[in-house]
């Protein structure tokens, strides 16, 4: 019988490591990071830069406003680079979204010329990272975890029968 237990004990070790392993859903790493939002009145002509620092891999979604006060602007435009390289090209004021996929600094650099009695326009910029799911946790399958049950269930009663033979015939095991 303890020959049994072990030859089962081996089977059920092979099975269990060939079955591969199923996975849990990706688990959330957290709720989006609002990493800028910040409205500016500006005067006449010019251009300004916001750093954006991103920490890990996820989506980055960026938002220009033309708040059209006291008046529109003649032109509101954006772009966004990282050093080097434009990811975005100059557009209108609107929204983009990129895919990051390493940890990095961007830069969304924004262009303006204003117009009207007053000569000045109001926007506001606004960069939402939302970082990727964490890593999938590794779970057995079930049928992994049933084999084990039945190894263990039979492990047990195989135990329980040759204690019982043994002290009945009173030897030791």
């Amino acid at each position: 019988m303890r020959r049994f237990a072990i030859n089962l004990i081996a089977l059920v070790s092979v099975n269990f490591a060939a079955v591969s392993l199923a996975h849990a859903g990706m688990l959330p790493s957290g709720p989006p990071v609002v990493l800028v939002s910040d409205s500016e009145m500006v005067f006449g002509g010019g251009s300004a830069m916001t750093e954006l620092a991103l920490p890990s891999t996820g989506e980055l979604f960026i938002t220009v406003t033309e708040l059209a006060f006291p008046v529109n602007f003649a032109s509101l435009d954006f772009s966004v680079s990282e050093p080097g390289v434009t990811l975005v090209p100059l557009q209108p004021a609107g929204t983009v979204s990129l895919s990051i996929t390493q940890p990095e600094t961007l830069f969304a650099d924004l262009y303006w010329t204003t117009q009207g009695v007053y000569n000045t326009g109001l926007y506001n910029i606004t960069a939402t990272f939302l970082p990727e799911s964490v890593t999938a946790v590794p779970l057995p399958g079930s049928a992994s975890l049933l084999m084990l049950g039945l190894m263990l269930l039979a492990l047990l009663f195989v135990d329980a029968a040759s204690m019982r033979s043994g002290w009945a015939s009173g030897m030791r095991l």
